[in-house]
Formats: structure tokens, C-alpha cells, sequence
């Protein structure tokens, strides 16, 4: 009996700097999910991300911009502030408000609404009540974002001192949008 011949992977195993247009190739299968947020739950999460993102009306990798970082408590991490757009590029003045609004906002709310991302999850301003990890009045999402101008805040619970995500990937599917940040020390 012949061996079927096996289908092309548009995943490539190549090593390079960790670019917008790279990560967004690797996506268009389920290994590059895979590869972004490991095999976990036996691929079950990869392949809840591909669904996203292969059925997605709009999608993007898009680079974050962080905002602020707060000190969590009893832990070693840190809870940073990100930012990102999905349309035209902000005006320095934009990103100047956003910032002084950002670090304005009171630390224990960024400290109680930092969670990290463990796949392409639906953004936590978007207010849906039956979803345990989506916070309904998640105040910094809320407050800082203007989704109708493309702009997304939200913070995360990251491992380093220093902001460690460079990109996000973002879907919007079924009017629901889902993000999920990338790690700096990732190579295409």
C-alpha cells in the first residue's frame, strides 16, 4: 500500500529576528501556535487558537506598546500595561494621553486585573459574564481603549522586570475580539 504523501506545513523551522510579517506566516497553520504558546492541554489550546484566527473577519500582529509597570505582590512578577492599534498609527499626542491616563490609574486595580494570556483569548473588555477570565468591569480595558478607533489596552502578568512582549495577535471573530501577547525572547 503507498504511503499518503504527507501535506505541506506552512510552518518553517527557520531562525530569525521576531518580526510582525514572520509570526503572522507561522499562524496560518496549527505548529505555529504551537510554537507560540506551547503544546499545553495536548494542542487542544493551539488548536483553539487556529480556529480563532483562521475563521477571524479581521486579524493582525500588531506591535504593543507598554505603558506601565506595577510591582504585583507576593510574587516576583510584574503586572505591565499594554497598548496596541489595529488601524492607522497613533499621533504622539495620542500616546502621550494614554500614557499620563495610564499612570494615573490606581496600582491595585492593575495588580487585580493582571492575568496572563495562555492562548488567543477573547480581550478583557469585552464584557461577557459567563466567561470566568473575562473581568466585567475590568477597569483599565475599559477606560483606556477605544476599540471603534482600534486602540486596545490591557494588562498582563508578566515573568521579567522588563516588559517581555514585543507583538500581540489579535482576531476579532463573531464581534468578539481576541488577543494574545507575544514573548520578546521568541525566534522566528
Amino acid at each position: 500500500m503507498k504511503d499518503a504523501p504527507r501535506r505541506a506545513s506552512t510552518f518553517a523551522a527557520s531562525r530569525g529576528p521576531l518580526t510582525a510579517s514572520s509570526v503572522e506566516r507561522r499562524l496560518w497553520c496549527v505548529e505555529g501556535f504551537v510554537w507560540l504558546h506551547g503544546p499545553g492541554l495536548l494542542g487542544r489550546r493551539a488548536q483553539r487558537s487556529f480556529d480563532v484566527w483562521s475563521g477571524a473577519e479581521a486579524r493582525a500582529v500588531v506591535p504593543l506598546l507598554a505603558l506601565r509597570r506595577v510591582e504585583a505582590t507576593l510574587t516576583a512578577r510584574r503586572c505591565i500595561t499594554y497598548a496596541f492599534w489595529t488601524q492607522d498609527p497613533p499621533e504622539s499626542l495620542a500616546v502621550d494621553g494614554i500614557l499620563a491616563r495610564s499612570r494615573s490609574m490606581d496600582a491595585s486595580v492593575v495588580r487585580r486585573e493582571s492575568l496572563p494570556y495562555a492562548e488567543l483569548s477573547p480581550w478583557r473588555g469585552t464584557a461577557r459574564p459567563y466567561d470566568c477570565f473575562t473581568l466585567v468591569d475590568d477597569e483599565v480595558a475599559l477606560t483606556l481603549s477605544d476599540p471603534a478607533r482600534g486602540r486596545y489596552v490591557f494588562t498582563h502578568l508578566d515573568r521579567t522586570a522588563a516588559p517581555d512582549r514585543a507583538l500581540a495577535v489579535w482576531a476579532r471573530l463573531g464581534g468578539i475580539d481576541y488577543i494574545h501577547p507575544i514573548r520578546r525572547d521568541l525566534t522566528c
